[in-house]
């Protein structure tokens, strides 16, 4: 979570992502992706935001399910990545998380 009063440049990343399982046994899935909340007045920069579900790496396993983010500004002029996918898998991929975006606007 990411209180910002004012402005938030983002040039690196926020990232909240599952980790890829690597054991072989049925049923043991990629991690899910984390929640991220970030508040500012004023969103920009080209970073990335990223919640993805881990990958599942071996046959049978699954992948993770993408995180939650949410987005609340004023303005924005925020070019960056923002994902959170479900992670993929050869027994059954992760679905995807959200993202929200709201602006007070």
């Amino acid at each position: 979570m990411l209180d910002v009063g004012e402005s938030m440049t983002l040039r690196g990343k926020v990232t909240a992502n599952g980790h890829a399982s690597s054991l072989v046994f049925a049923g043991c899935a990629g991690g899910a992706g984390g929640a991220i909340y970030i508040s500012a007045h004023t969103l920009d920069g080209s970073g990335s935001i990223t919640a993805d579900g881990g990958d599942g790496n071996v046959y049978f396993v699954r992948g993770g399910g993408g995180g939650p983010i949410s987005l609340y500004y004023t303005t924005t002029t925020f070019t960056g990545k923002i994902s959170a996918r479900g992670g993929v898998s050869n027994g059954s991929d992760g679905g995807a998380g959200t993202i929200y975006t709201k602006s007070s606007a």
